[in-house]
């Protein structure tokens, strides 16, 4: 486990391009969370209205899931 093998060995110019790929996913990670909550939030709001209170909407929308299955 512990011994060097052909597989382990790296060169820049393998490890550098998944490096450049792991920086721009990272900055973009928080945006695009940001994005699939917002669109979680309207999807709730569509089904429950956007004056109901949140348990009760949590409530209404595990009811709703439950009963397509």
């Amino acid at each position: 486990m512990v011994g060097d093998a052909v597989e382990t060995r790296y060169q820049v110019k393998q490890l550098l391009p998944r490096l450049v790929v792991g920086f721009v996913l990272s900055a973009f990670a928080v945006p695009a969370t940001g994005a699939l909550i917002d669109v979680a939030n309207a999807l709730t709001a569509s089904m429950v209205g956007v004056s109901a209170p949140t348990t009760e909407a949590v409530t209404f929308v595990q009811a709703r899931c439950q009963s397509t299955q």
